[in-house]
């Protein structure tokens, strides 16, 4: 499994039709998920096949929003988002990220449970959501890159709203 950058024309009817296959919303939902999102990775198999995507929408300085990491329902639990984990942290570090965010369903103890075994720590709560958040270590070999043009400390690019509120099938 690997993950590369997202190829509107050719990969969000892929996108959008694993993201209404796990929860009960409809394609718009889900493409307004992809639009509004600052940066979307595309999840391949082996055969280079979609199998699903992670988005974040939230950038402020060198912190970002872990919005959605949506697989496959087949592939769910097969420890997928956890081999992908090392590979997206050196990425995302890479332009200049030093914290993840994010937010878990109260429900979603399972997840929870996963991610703190991958080193997220639950934060706080809003709504019915657990914030969750890993430091992540900078490595010598990875400069720091500087924020982009466009952004000013404590800014974002696009207007954050709550995310929009998705329940599995």
């Amino acid at each position: 499994m690997y993950f590369r950058s997202r190829n509107p024309k050719s990969d969000d009817q892929k996108l959008i039709k694993i993201g209404t296959e796990i929860f009960a919303v409809s394609p718009k939902k889900v493409q307004r998920i992809i639009d509004h999102s600052f940066e979307v990775l595309v999840v391949c198999d082996k055969n280079d096949e979609v199998v699903g995507f992670l988005s974040y929408r939230l950038r402020i300085n060198h912190m970002i929003l872990v919005d959605y990491v949506m697989l496959r329902h087949d592939l769910q639990g097969s420890g997928i988002a956890r081999s992908l984990l090392p590979a997206f942290e050196k990425y995302i570090q890479n332009k200049g990220i030093t914290v993840l965010y994010g937010l878990v369903d109260r429900e979603n103890t399972q997840g929870l449970e996963s991610l703190k075994r991958l080193g997220f720590e639950v934060k706080g709560e809003v709504l019915s959501n657990y914030i969750i958040e890993k430091k992540l270590t900078r490595q010598n070999s990875i400069p720091e890159s500087p924020l982009p043009k466009h952004s000013l400390p404590n800014s974002y690019l696009k207007r954050l709203t709550p995310a929009p509120r998705l329940r599995k099938r």
